[in-house]
């Protein structure tokens, strides 16, 4: 689907500039993201698919294990997975370049771990898995956890996370914190863009409003008309989404009543997302979804001409 092959283009195009003719292999695909393109999927497609992802995982971009080499490990994770990239600075092009990749999905149990624990077992998941390349030479963790380094060095921390701390300790490392602006390669999930769109025309069916979910790395839009701006049905429809999608690792929201509630707070906090509120008055902290509405309202208008107290059933066209 659509979803995909932003996520898979995100990827790729991270490591463009070790692919010879990235754009021209990558235009088969780049092309169903076109704004008036017809999402068909044919053997170009699925040409171009190959192509990248054999270019992705075999020289020049895929290097060999050099004993020599500087070497990082980048991590990142969320409540449905984790990953981490072993890198290593090539002599040719001083560049740094993948050696292998790791992901894996969380356990039942591990979806209850706080995002720090999530974030430190993404660490030691990687270290394990490439324990006999990383003993004895000094290399860099690069996470967007800015707790991780103060965590390890916690007297009072659970049982699990003591004893990864003491795994650690086999290894000579030095940890580097980077946004999640600049780990999009290991991202396992996006940023969230939400706010309310209306209040709209009331329908038949009670709609009045549109929930708008943008996820700020793709751009992909979801539009979701709602009888109720109030916390609960947000939540009820993020649950619904993440059973397809997961969750993000962060949203980003205006200081609506919705989303200043304590119940919202309380969710995020279960889901271990991190909420941040954009100030009062300054818009532009949501900039994405605010120009995504200034799309949305003149094209739902016109389809909606004919029957406007019917505007929902033109809602998943518009998106």
């Amino acid at each position: 689907n659509r979803k995909t092959v932003e996520r898979f283009i995100g990827l790729t195009s991270y490591f463009r500039r070790f692919v010879s003719g990235y754009a021209s292999l990558a235009k088969p695909l780049t092309d169903l993201l076109k704004k008036d393109s017809t999402f068909k999927i044919g053997k170009e497609q699925v040409a171009s698919f190959q192509t990248l992802k054999n270019a992705l995982t075999t020289s020049p971009v895929l290097r060999l294990y050099n004993p020599h080499g500087e070497t990082e490990i980048h991590t990142d994770a969320s409540k449905f997975g984790y990953g981490a990239i072993f890198m290593q600075k090539c002599s040719e092009d001083q560049n740094f370049h993948p050696v292998q990749f790791l992901s894996r999905k969380t356990s039942q149990t591990e979806e209850n771990y706080s995002s720090y624990e999530l974030e430190v077992l993404a660490v030691i998941t990687a270290l394990k898995k490439w324990r006999i390349y990383l003993k004895g030479v000094k290399f860099t963790i690069i996470t967007d956890c800015n707790a991780f380094a103060l965590t390890m060095r916690k007297e009072d921390v659970p049982p699990r996370v003591a004893r990864w701390a003491l795994f650690l300790q086999e290894f000579d490392y030095q940890i580097v914190h980077r946004s999640g602006s600049q780990m999009r390669h290991v991202d396992a999930l996006s940023t969230y863009h939400l706010d309310h769109l209306g209040p709209l025309t009331a329908t038949a069916k009670r709609y009045n409003h549109i929930l708008s979910v943008v996820d700020a790395f793709s751009k992909f839009v979801w539009l979701y008309p709602t009888k109720d701006t109030g916390a609960l049905a947000v939540i009820d429809r993020l649950g619904k989404q993440a059973a397809i999608f997961g969750n993000p690792r962060r949203i980003i929201t205006d200081r609506g009543a919705a989303f200043t509630s304590q119940v919202f707070k309380n969710y995020c906090s279960e889901q271990g997302i991190q909420h941040l509120c954009i100030a009062t008055g300054v818009p532009r902290g949501n900039g994405q979804v605010e120009r995504i509405h200034r799309t949305v309202i003149p094209i739902l208008t016109k389809l909606s001409l004919n029957n406007p107290d019917q505007w929902y059933k033109n809602v998943d066209n518009v998106q």
